[in-house]
């Protein structure tokens, strides 16, 4: 008897639950989004989609759209903030304006995970499809930049880092920038 009292508090708890979201979400003022931004969106794959609409949420609509990208101009620390439609797996971009000396370019490269350092327009960039191991990347590239790590290190850190974060231990690298960008 007591079980099935149990079964019958957890499915009306489960229910209310329900409910109570979706009045959440049905009440929650929805950012208007110009016709032409939706009928890019709607091309897209699902992930980045979605990412987009999160960020429109987020931040107002796209300051640039293309067939295949919106991109988000100065929103946070960040110089640029970008989703790529075209791509189910790497599709969220985060960009800070950073300087980095020439001998660092090759060890950057070495360090990978979507890191790309632009001299000419003076951004760092991570390409991954989510928020914190962006922040991850870009965390560690300015310490292998900086010298406090190897390529090498900082590419241990990272697979290690990302794997506590599947099993929900969090780290401060994957929360923020520990690094002040350039304005």
């Amino acid at each position: 008897m007591k079980t099935r009292k149990r079964a019958l508090y957890l499915a009306s708890a489960a229910a209310a639950a329900a409910v109570a979201a979706g009045g959440y979400y049905a009440l929650r003022p929805r950012v208007e989004v110009p016709e032409r931004i939706e009928a890019h969106l709607n091309t897209w794959y699902d992930s980045p989609r979605r990412e987009a609409e999160r960020l429109i949420e987020l931040y107002g609509p796209p300051d640039e759209v293309a067939p295949a990208l919106a991109t988000w101009r100065e929103r946070g620390p960040f110089k640029r903030i970008a989703v790529h439609g075209d791509s189910p797996d790497t599709y969220l971009e985060h960009a800070v304006a950073y300087r980095a000396p020439p001998e660092a370019f090759e060890a950057l490269s070495r360090f990978g995970h979507g890191v790309r350092f632009d001299p000419r327009n003076g951004e760092l960039s991570a390409r991954s499809n989510l928020d914190s191991l962006n922040y991850l990347a870009l965390n560690l590239a300015d310490e292998v930049v900086k010298g406090v790590r190897s390529p090498e290190n900082a590419d241990d850190f990272y697979v290690r880092t990302a794997r506590f974060a599947v099993f929900g231990k969090s780290a401060d690298y994957m929360a923020r920038l520990r690094f002040e960008p350039l304005p």
